[in-house]
């Protein structure tokens, strides 16, 4: 009787074959080594089923040996039975993948289910992990304090396992061009960069098409995305021209201009010093941010562009090809004018490095059907002038709706092609546990992708940041396999509106995760074993689906809530009764209702740090050695998490003694001072931010309200 066991991504078609294939014991004894194979294929059959067994594995590489429906590049065909192991595919990446089934069908230390499978994915370009510390363009997770040695090796674990578990698109780091963001960082990225693109892995970099100051003066704490003086271009005009933020006039002086020449050419001699310098897989480039039609990009980008953009672009619509259409394309020609620039034996950037291009004009979620039809045009007009390839991808966010039974993306993915435009679309789908609004764990809303999915391009879900091995899981299965099969994941597509309804609703109420995998026999639980053994699995499991009345998950990393929420604006500011619950900043209903908040997570963290300590003693190698750094971060989360109560219970009228909060801040301070903290940049991991999170609670103990 034929035994399916669990496989993620799941294999487009398969067939369980009676029996095992059990390596022979005399296995050092056969003819030939792996010596033929490029050495990272050879590396992987060792470490799968050992030296030596040449003669057991047959391996086809050939342009045509699998037929796939999408993305052939990266198919497979795998077939284990009780003689050998045979394995056909197009390209080595997909070789690369067959052997990470493979790596999954292995039952003992030398046997492996028979199956045959044929195998592809749905997107060429899957962004499964974003380990930055909130949103696409902040700094990055994976620094510790414990050197720039340890998070380069980090940095290729995270590469490992993306291959691992078959995504292949990487947030790395952001949003600046600076290629000295700490002593070595070119020559650092570049190895990583070069380790990454041998697995068929692209590490994405962010910044900003425009120039110095971006959003504004309404930074965060070592946030990207408004630039802190000195990130960013350098570049500035001294005219106003498209303002970025429609609060702050003073952005529209920040490189905003496409009709200035001399800007425009030091942005490309910049585009150009990058990516010579980092050799990246993909930029991620944001312009104006700015996602409605007629209430951002029409009035603020277009209505307000100079003299100098008016002549160059006459035409007042935004969507016109010779209005804002051609303004949008002549500044996304920047970068492929400098990728085709750069160019060796081994990197040739209008190939390697994919341009991942947003904003300004994403849309909305599900934004109306005449302004839909305006950003249609306006993006077919801008791909017809572009200069760049097939490495081009445009962002969009997710869209429910439908034209004429056929999904918007979808749609507009078809108008490009038909209209011979080599460009394709990425969807970014903010699906939940994305630590921008809310922190929970675990999202199941990534199998809604078939819904927002613009076909073949590429995929990004918002999640799978640090502490979310599941989700980056979860969101390559889903990314995999973007359509509804058996065995998969994602939802059946029959009614857009009412997944979309579902969507938004589980968003409002933070309840993310599907029944189904609740269960101790669903995928979530499964995957959960999968990374962390049997035993481990089971507590990583239960971390999985914890959340307090609230809403709220454990809190393991504090930028959010103590940063982006700006908790000294909340703690000295009135509460807000009709506020929506569910919005952004999660404002503060009563000062009551704050408290009880912050206290119920200070509970459920402290039993996060049980399940995730004692699974962090049962796991080996750098996964275990990432639980126990979560267990510490969550240690600390748990006590700033007690204080913040204490300061809302202070505010809603309680006699709070003063000494009690300075205990309780005196005792987190010993806490983050006993972390070690060798960060390469200032502003890059959690813990580098330790002391300015320090100085915000502090200042709100200070405040005596």
């Amino acid at each position: 009787m034929t035994t399916a066991q669990f496989i993620t991504p799941c294999p487009k078609q398969i067939e369980w074959k009676e029996g095992e294939f059990a390596l022979p014991s005399d296995i050092g004894q056969t003819k030939k080594p792996f010596s033929c194979y490029n050495r990272l294929i050879t590396k992987e059959l060792h470490s799968i089923i050992g030296k030596g067994s040449f003669g057991l594995v047959k391996i086809r590489i050939d342009d045509g040996a699998v037929d796939a429906p999408s993305v052939p590049s990266q198919a497979y065909m795998l077939k284990v039975s009780q003689e050998g192991i045979e394995i056909s595919a197009n390209t080595e990446t997909g070789v690369l993948y067959a052997l990470q089934t493979l790596r999954q069908l292995k039952r003992g230390p030398r046997r492996f289910a028979c199956v045959s499978i044929l195998d592809w994915p749905d997107a060429e370009l899957r962004i499964a992990a974003r380990p930055l510390l909130c949103g696409e363009a902040t700094r990055s997770a994976l620094e510790w304090g414990d050197g720039k040695a340890a998070l380069m090796r980090r940095w290729r674990h995270e590469i490992d396992f993306a291959l691992r578990y078959r995504y292949n698109g990487i947030f790395v780091h952001g949003f600046t061009w600076d290629t000295n963001a700490w002593r070595g960082f070119a020559s650092d990225m570049r190895k990583l960069n070069d380790y990454a693109r041998q697995r068929g892995v692209r590490l994405i970099f962010g910044g900003y098409g425009i120039g110095h100051g971006g959003w504004g003066e309404q930074a965060y704490i070592g946030e990207a995305h408004a630039f802190l003086p000195g990130f960013g271009h350098s570049f500035k005009q001294d005219y106003p021209c498209s303002q970025n933020n429609p609060n702050d006039p003073s952005t529209a002086f920040n490189g905003t201009c496409r009709g200035n020449a001399e800007l425009r050419r030091m942005k490309v001699e910049e585009a150009v010093r990058f990516i010579k310098a980092v050799r990246p897989g993909a930029l991620y480039i944001h312009h104006e941010d700015q996602s409605d039609f007629y209430a951002e990009c029409q009035p603020y980008f277009w209505d307000r562009r100079c003299p100098i953009c008016r002549k160059k672009w006459p035409d007042d619509a935004l969507e016109a090809a010779d209005g804002g259409a051609g303004a949008i394309a002549d500044g996304y020609n920047v970068y492929c004018e400098a990728c085709a620039k750069v160019k060796s034996d081994d990197y040739d950037a209008s190939m390697d490095c994919a341009l991942l291009l947003c904003s300004p004009c994403y849309g909305s979620t599900n934004t109306s059907p005449e302004e839909w039809s305006k950003i249609e045009t306006l993006w077919l007009n801008i791909a017809r002038q572009m200069k760049g390839g097939g490495n081009v991808f445009f962002g969009m966010r997710e869209q429910f709706a439908e034209i004429d039974g056929e999904g918007r993306l979808e749609r507009l993915s078809r108008l490009l092609r038909e209209n011979g435009c080599p460009q394709r679309l990425m969807t970014f789908f903010v699906s939940g546990a994305a630590l921008y609004g809310d922190n929970a764990v675990f999202s199941s809303l990534p199998a809604m992708n078939g819904a927002v999915s613009s076909g073949n391009g590429a995929m990004f879900d918002f999640s799978g940041v640090l502490f979310q091995r599941p989700q980056q899981l979860f969101n390559s299965e889903c990314s995999w396999n973007i359509g509804c099969r058996e065995g998969g994941e994602a939802l059946p597509l029959n009614d857009r509106k009412q997944l979309f309804d579902e969507y938004a609703a589980r968003l409002a109420k933070r309840d993310m995760v599907f029944e189904r995998h609740t269960t101790k026999d669903g995928w979530l639980a499964k995957a959960c074993e999968l990374l962390y053994g049997q035993k481990a699995g089971k507590l990583m499991f239960e971390y999985q689906l914890l959340r307090t009345p609230h809403g709220d998950g454990p809190l393991a990393l504090l930028y959010q809530q103590i940063v982006m929420e700006r908790l000294k604006e909340k703690l000295s500011s009135p509460p807000i009764p009709d506020a929506n619950p569910a919005s952004l900043k999660r404002p503060v209903a009563s000062y009551a209702d704050a408290a009880a908040r912050w206290g119920e997570q200070a509970a459920l963290t402290k039993r996060a740090v049980r399940l995730v300590s004692k699974a962090s003693s049962m796991v080996s190698g750098w996964l275990g050695e990432e639980l126990a750094h979560q267990a510490e971060r969550l240690r600390i989360g748990a006590e700033t998490a007690a204080l913040v109560e204490r300061l809302y219970r202070r505010r809603d009228g309680e006699n709070m003694p003063a000494e009690t909060l300075r205990r309780s801040l005196a005792k987190l301070r010993r806490m983050m001072l006993a972390l070690p903290h060798d960060y390469p940049s200032k502003n890059d991991g959690d813990g580098s931010l330790d002391m300015d999170y320090l100085a915000i609670l502090d200042d709100c103990c200070n405040d005596g309200r």
